[in-house]
């Protein structure tokens, strides 16, 4: 007695009748109903950044060196995120003493601006930083008024 051959499509096409079958259940009895656009995973970046003096990427940092000598301080940040982002604390620069034979750190308190959001890959990333001194401070207000940060290449 000779058995008949089996044939590769027959089991094929059971498999294929029930995926139907079971993605037939999905479907709502009015059919699927598609409305807008799909959103776009890149349209909403995910982090802002801002990078400091040395390049390196923070978010809401409580330090932010904006040269190798001028830092601001004990940053409590109450906007992040937004074309704008703005934080108090304090700032540390060195000032030239009355006979400018030495510098010293001087510290004061300021208002920190960042601005000028760019978008590179998935984050986006602040441009400028602008200090507001809360003591007038002429000499050092127009030093420290618009600086340009660094950001990544596009």
């Amino acid at each position: 007695m000779q058995w008949p051959k089996r044939t590769s499509w027959g089991a094929g096409a059971a498999g294929v009748m029930c995926a139907l079958a079971a993605l037939a259940g999905c479907a709502a009895p009015g059919g699927l109903r598609v409305e807008g656009t799909a959103p776009d995973p890149l349209a909403e970046p995910r982090s802002a950044y801002v990078l400091d003096y040395a390049s390196h990427p923070w978010r809401r940092p409580e330090r932010l060196a904006l040269s190798d000598v001028d830092v601001a301080l004990r940053l409590r940040w109450s906007s992040w995120g937004a074309s704008r982002a703005t934080a108090s604390g304090f700032f540390t620069t060195p000032v030239c003493t009355p006979r400018c034979t030495d510098l010293r750190n001087t510290t004061f308190a300021v208002r920190v601006v960042l601005d000028g959001q760019v978008r590179r890959q998935r984050a986006t990333y602040y441009r400028y930083a602008t200090v507001l001194f809360r003591t007038p401070n002429p000499s050092k207000a127009a030093q420290f008024s618009h600086v340009a940060l660094p950001v990544p290449a596009p």
